[in-house]
């Protein structure tokens, strides 16, 4: 995997836009360059970009999210809306770009980011966002984590690893190659084993809470079961025989009751067909008349045609009468309009010529109208975009005399007005410069004096903090030494209690010792304990002493490891500190040599630079609106040129519109004109109609009435042969309805069916009775046998209520026995896989993760070794590390005095240097042990070299370039590496904090 170029834009101080090409000379020529600048002037944000654009992360900022960015401030820099990191890189033979970008709202607050990746024709690939970091870990071959252990080496770490007590080392060790993992596995594997205590302790208190029958209890209780059921069965036998007779007796009373309502649906039936005797004689009339129906409905339709046909051609005449009258008046109003006779001939034309002729004029009043509206708003436009703040008067005569009474008044005022712009703009970029720099002397004293404030604020915090380190570790000393006691104490108690505890056990012989004779233990001729046994409570106050030892001794222990951490985090803190000073002292230096390059400040008199400064400030603003009062007065020559139009079109206005007033003053004569063509030819329209529909009705009323005297003489000949007498209007009201008809047909029929069905029922009901009857003569007996049920039911009841709680019993005594079943065949697995944990919590398991964390920790040294050994063979020929890491300190050996090994204190800076840079290259090895890798960045570590070391420093640098032939990148603020290192990256900070780039062969 190769780096081949960024490009950013607004990261951290680094403003603008920016690109570095690593595939381009000289950088591609060079294979070994340095990035160099001052402290703060963003040499570790290029290695930001890298990974932002790769992983949207960062080594100092880890995960970066839009919270992050607002939050913290980092990343874009202050003030600008937008940033972009993006990386181009070879891996596998291919070339892809990856890009990270973020950019604000118009609200200013941040967009969610966007992330792509591109193939090396520049076509992005089907990726959601958040898909592009484990895209590029795939095509890489390398994690965040790997990537940043195998390409972005800080040598630095390594210096401070190879100088520390075993550990810190261990802690140092665990953050460098980022194995946390094991320490987390060591407090998993505890709280594995102390999750699976506890299910086992719980499962047992669940058995020991479950009760159940024993053997002859539910022997018992099962026969019980059994002879209830058998009782229960010739219960139910006898209940259903009760209920069938009570049942058959019920039935035959309700035959009696059937009897009786058919009884009385006979009466209703014959009450309901007399009822019905008229319907049957209006059925007979209809079927008479039946025959002329339609001769009837006919004649009654005739009529009431002829009566509407009367009223419509009168309704017809008063049409015609109105519309002649429209036609007139119409006739009237066009001749008023246009001034002549009007006839129905000349209407259409009269009209359509007066309405051109107003048209036109009206057409011409409004392009005169448009033209002044176009004039009037030009004018207004270039008032608006001018400085200049006045209201012209709409007349036009008024607005030229303010304007030129303006343009003499801007001429008289104001300096400089008669030299050209030009020469007015260069004046005024000479005041400028010395504005810029007077705002550069100003802003550098505010940013020196928060410079001075910070520094005086930590260097104030250094010296308590040396002060309580120095406490802590002679506290510790206090403690190492307590802690040793209390161990010998605790061993001598241990001892002690031992003893006691076998003299114990020789009770039985010390009836046998005899003073003077020798025991035959021991040898001792004095026997104390031949006649009175042992003290137990001597025993138990040893035990006391033992525990209250113990637990005194692991209180120590426990305030020991709170006072390590205290000191370690103090010195961090202190180191953090004092570099921090270091920096700070730097950007002071820095900013006093951007304040000497300022050319037109007076440094020493800050007095006398601020009243140059209210001299120079106000001759610019008598500039700036001399400037801003030329530009007035060309607008005002403009405005002339326009209002001088404005007046003649308004002059020609005038003329048109009196015009057309001579000929027609109303509005809209189109829809005047319309109005009264639509009345002329509605009121023609309508005459010809009217007098169509009067000769159409003529002709119908009189065929109606011919008609009508055929259907009179028709049905009086035939209702004089059938006998009636009646008007047509009481022959027709005899008629029914087709459906009237057929409901007294279908009545009529309903009744015979009712007739044969009552009929047929009240045999049938005859024929039970007669049965009823002759089985069950005695009817009284019904209530002793509803007593007999009764009594049956109730001792069934509880029976069944018996029957139900002992089954229930016996179900929840099987339920029982199955849960406990259940569970312990549930505690077999869990016993198994505790037993697993028991033994995993004692080899690699604690509450902190240390015991697993230290184990690790020591494989990884011990392998990082191999790999740093490999290396120092090709780096330097004299040294090796040792293997053997169990000691305080790290140990080499020293190969030009006959392998003598000796403390990684006694190196030099220089010797020193090597070695950690052989511990960053082999745990870039050991990261990307299955990638190719030609890109290496190592950041900083030559800050404390003396030249003679640094002069070694860069040689083996150069030899690692020569022999691995990758790119590699040194990032320093050391100037003397300028010397060594022709090909440099520079970072050079301006005054306002913001750096440039430029790449210097």
């Amino acid at each position: 995997m190769k780096i081949l170029a960024i490009h950013f834009q607004n990261i951290n101080n680094l403003k603008g836009e920016h690109s570095l090409r690593f595939d381009s000379p000289p950088l591609s020529e060079a294979g070994i360059f340095a990035i160099t600048g001052p402290t703060g002037s963003g040499k570790s944000t290029l290695l930001d970009v890298i990974t932002l654009a790769l992983y949207k992360r960062t080594p100092r900022f880890k995960a970066i999210s839009k919270k992050d960015i607002a939050d913290l401030g980092s990343i874009i820099t202050h003030h600008t809306d937008s940033s972009y990191a993006k990386v181009e890189y070879e891996a596998n033979g291919k070339r892809y770009s990856s890009s990270w970008s973020i950019s604000k709202a118009r609200t200013g607050n941040l967009r969610e980011y966007e992330m792509a990746l591109y193939d090396a024709e520049g076509r992005p690939l089907d990726l959601k966002r958040s898909e592009v970091p484990a895209k590029n870990e795939a095509i890489i071959g390398l994690s965040y984590e790997q990537f940043v252990q195998s390409i972005l080496l800080s040598q630095g770490d390594f210096s401070r690893f190879l100088k520390a007590d075993k550990h810190k080392r261990g802690q140092l060790l665990e953050q460098i190659t980022g194995t946390y993992i094991y320490r987390d596995i060591g407090k998993k594997a505890f709280e594995k084993f102390r999750e699976l205590k506890q299910e086992l302790a719980d499962a047992q208190k669940q058995i020991e809470v479950i009760t159940v029958l024993d053997e002859d209890s539910l022997a018992a209780l099962t026969t019980l079961v059994d002879d209830q059921s058998k009782k229960q069965d010739i219960q139910n036998k006898q209940l259903e025989q009760v209920r069938k007779k009570i049942t058959d007796i019920q039935a035959g009373q309700a035959l009696y009751k059937e009897q009786d309502a058919n009884q009385t649906a006979w009466a209703t039936l014959l009450s309901e067909k007399k009822a019905f005797a008229s319907d049957l004689l209006r059925l007979e009339q209809y079927t008479k008349i039946l025959p002329f129906q339609s001769t009837l409905d006919n004649y009654k339709k005739n009529e009431q045609q002829q009566q509407l046909l009367q009223i419509q051609l009168e309704q017809d005449r008063k049409l015609v009468q109105q519309a002649q009258q429209t036609q007139a008046e119409s006739m009237a109003s066009m001749s008023s309009l246009v001034g002549a006779d009007i006839t129905e001939s000349n209407f259409r034309e009269k009209m359509s010529n007066f309405e051109r002729t107003i048209i036109d004029l009206d057409n011409e009043l409004k392009e005169i109208k448009k033209e002044g509206a176009r004039l009037r708003e030009e004018a207004g436009e270039l008032l608006l975009s001018s400085s200049m703040d006045i209201q012209l008067d709409r007349q036009p005569e008024r607005a030229l005399d303010q304007l030129h009474t303006l343009s003499t008044e801007i001429k008289t005022n104001y300096d400089f007005i008669e030299e050209d712009k030009e020469t007015l703009r260069l004046k005024r970029t000479q005041l400028q410069d010395i504005e810029n720099e007077w705002r550069s002397y100003l802003d550098i004293l505010g940013i020196k004096s928060k410079l001075n404030e910070k520094l005086g604020l930590i260097t104030a915090r250094i010296q308590p903090n040396k002060q309580e380190y120095a406490r802590l570790q002679n506290e510790k000393k206090t403690v190492d030494t307590l802690i040793n006691t209390l161990d010998e104490n605790v061993i001598l108690l241990d001892q002690h209690k031992s003893d006691t505890v076998k003299i114990a056990s020789l009770e039985a012989h010390r009836a046998d010792l005899e003073n003077g004779k020798p025991c035959p233990l021991c040898g001792s001729l004095d026997h104390p304990y031949s006649e009175h046994g042992i003290d137990v409570d001597e025993i138990k106050a040893i035990e006391e002493k033992l525990n209250k030892a113990k637990k005194d001794l692991q209180q120590e222990r426990d305030r020991l490891q709170k006072i390590t951490i205290a000191i370690a985090t103090l010195d961090t803190s202190i180191v953090n500190d004092e570099k921090q000073c270091t920096d700070l002292q730097a950007d002071i230096l820095s900013q006093d040599t951007v304040l000497k390059s300022l050319k037109n400040i007076e440094l020493s008199d800050r007095a006398a630079a601020e009243k140059s400064w209210e001299t120079s400030k106000q001759k610019l603003k008598d500039l700036d609106a001399a400037l801003i009062k030329k530009d007035t007065l060309a607008t005002i020559d403009r405005l002339v040129a326009l209002y001088t139009k404005l007046q003649q079109t308004m002059t020609t206005y005038v003329s048109v519109n009196k015009k057309r007033q001579a000929l027609y003053t109303g509005e809209a004569i189109s829809k005047v004109c319309n109005d009264l063509q639509d009345s002329f030819a509605k009121a023609n329209q309508q005459i010809e109609l009217c007098q169509q529909k009067l000769q159409q009705n003529n002709t119908l009323l009189e065929s109606l009435n011919k008609e009508q005297n055929n259907n009179n003489e028709t049905l009086q000949k035939a209702f004089k042969d059938l006998g009636i007498q009646d008007s047509f209007e009481s022959i027709a009201a005899l008629l029914l309805s087709h459906d009237e008809a057929q409901a007294i047909k279908e009545k009529q029929e309903n009744f015979l069916k009712k007739e044969a069905a009552l009929e047929q029922q009240k045999e049938a009901l005859l024929t039970k009775i007669t049965a009823f009857e002759t089985q069950y003569k005695d009817h009284e007996e019904l209530a002793s046998l509803q007593t007999t049920l009764d009594i049956l039911e109730k001792e069934l009841t509880v029976l069944n209520q018996q029957l139900g709680a002992h089954k229930e019993q016996i179900s929840r005594d099987k339920k029982d026995r199955e849960r406990i079943a259940s569970i312990e065949k549930s505690l077999g697995h869990k016993k198994e896989e505790f037993e697993t944990w028991s033994m995993m919590k004692d080899m690699i398991g604690d509450a902190t993760g240390n015991t697993f964390s230290n184990f690790a920790q020591s494989l990884t040294l011990r392998n990082l070794i191999v790999y740093a050994n490999q290396r120092l063979q090709s780096l330097s020929d004299r040294y090796l590390i040792d293997s053997d890491t169990t000691g305080d300190t790290i140990m080499i050996r020293d190969l030009y005095q006959g392998n003598i090994t000796r403390a990684v204190s006694t190196l030099s800076g220089g010797e020193i240097f090597i070695l950690s840079l052989a511990l960053a290259l082999s745990l870039s090895d050991m990261a990307s042990r299955n990638v190719r890798l030609d890109s290496l960045f190592i950041d900083e570590g030559f800050g404390t070299l003396d030249p003679e070391t640094l002069d070694i420093a860069v040689s083996t640098l150069e030899k690692l370039q020569d022999e691995s032939q990758k790119t590699v990148g040194v990032i320093s603020h050391v100037s003397a590496l300028k010397e060594r290192i022709y090909t440099q990256v520079q970072l050079e900070k301006d005054a306002q904090g913001y750096s440039q780039i430029k790449v210097v062969n």
